[in-house]
């Protein structure tokens, strides 16, 4: 290597240090692998002299790199903005109804109480839920269908959902086939407020998330290629409001749905985020924690978010956040695709 080569090199070096650890972590990386190739293309090569031009470029690339690889051993999955925005419930709610806020966003989640005696269902909570609509969402996204065919049996759609069947009274196949009826059940309706003028309006949306439905316990058929026609505003929601999410770190929070929650929730934040932004615990709580309550409930909502938070970050390890007594300090960071080993 000449010594214009050198210089291009340790200026290139010089531009890293001041990229976040991972996404230079992986340039030094494909740098090792293409050797002067590489420093070409992000210094050399880079039409725009402005420094800060330089850096966006190797991030562009190596998150642009890491997204096609992703797709191609289909470890992207995506969630709806909505629920990421105001979160299901986390424990079965005690009545037809549950409140979620988030700023200015509120969902509202009711059943009937005629049709829950009827049907003898409930609202639906937990991750199983959650992990039903980023399956939903996933295939809308991919296919642009609006009707999702589910598999012929609840066993199979449940590895679908990377859940593990099983019978019996406390086994995940009672509690899958409950909390499947409870969401394709329940009404959402969702507004936010605007203030204009001084004065303050609604925009207001009611939705359920299936419009018509055929499942295993429907027909009288022992194998049923069980469908779900999604509505046609969720639908439109679901293709437009899609956020895509690593598979592989959502198997791994699977059996907690505020780690899967956080999780989907930093991804959300930092796909947009460019300015630091602090978001305070009580703004946490309403949206993550209603449910504590007490004397003590912040305190104990503050601790296990912590503790949940703490566990995603093993993951999502490019997350620049700063936990602090006034709440989430969130620094501009790439969103979360990781990469799963090519195998033979």
């Amino acid at each position: 290597m000449d010594a214009k080569d050198t210089t291009d090199a340790e200026r290139l070096e010089r531009l890293l240090a001041k990229l976040p650890s991972a996404i230079a972590k992986r340039a030094r990386r494909q740098i090792e692998q293409e050797g002067q190739g590489a420093i070409e293309r992000w210094f050399s090569s880079t039409p725009a002299p402005a420094e800060s031009t330089k850096r966006q470029a190797i991030v562009e690339e190596i998150t642009h790199q890491e997204l096609s690889d992703a797709r191609s051993f289909d470890q992207i999955g995506y969630m709806s903005r909505a629920v990421i925005m105001a979160t299901l419930p986390h424990r079965r709610p005690q009545s037809l109804e549950f409140k979620r806020t988030s700023g200015g966003f509120t969902l509202l989640m009711h059943i009937p109480n005629e049709l829950a005696k009827a049907t003898d269902v409930h609202l639906p909570y937990g991750p199983m839920p959650r992990l039903m609509f980023l399956w939903m969402t996933t295939e809308v996204t991919r296919t642009r269908e609006r009707s999702l065919h589910l598999g012929s049996t609840r066993s199979e759609f449940m590895k679908k959902l990377m859940l593990t069947p099983r019978t019996g009274k406390r086994g995940t196949l009672r509690a899958f086939e409950s909390q499947l009826k409870g969401l394709l059940t329940t009404n959402f309706s969702a507004w936010r407020e605007d203030n204009e003028n001084g004065k303050k309006s609604l925009r207001l949306h009611h939705r359920h998330v299936a419009s018509d439905t055929l499942l295993w316990w429907d027909s009288p058929s022992a194998n049923v290629d069980a469908l779900i026609h999604i509505d046609a505003d969720f639908y439109s929601e679901m293709l437009q409001g899609a956020i895509p999410v690593c598979l592989d770190t959502v198997s791994k929070f699977k059996e907690n749905s505020l780690a899967l929650d956080i999780y989907v929730w930093l991804t959300y934040r930092f796909a947009t985020l460019r300015v630091p932004r602090v978001v305070a615990w009580e703004y946490l709580m309403e949206q993550f924690g209603s449910e504590f309550s007490g004397p003590n409930a912040a305190r104990a909502f503050k601790d296990y978010f912590k503790k949940q938070l703490k566990r995603v970050l093993t993951e999502y390890d490019t997350a620049n956040v700063v936990v602090d007594r006034s709440g989430l300090k969130l620094l501009p960071s790439p969103t979360h695709i990781r990469l799963r080993k090519k195998t033979s």
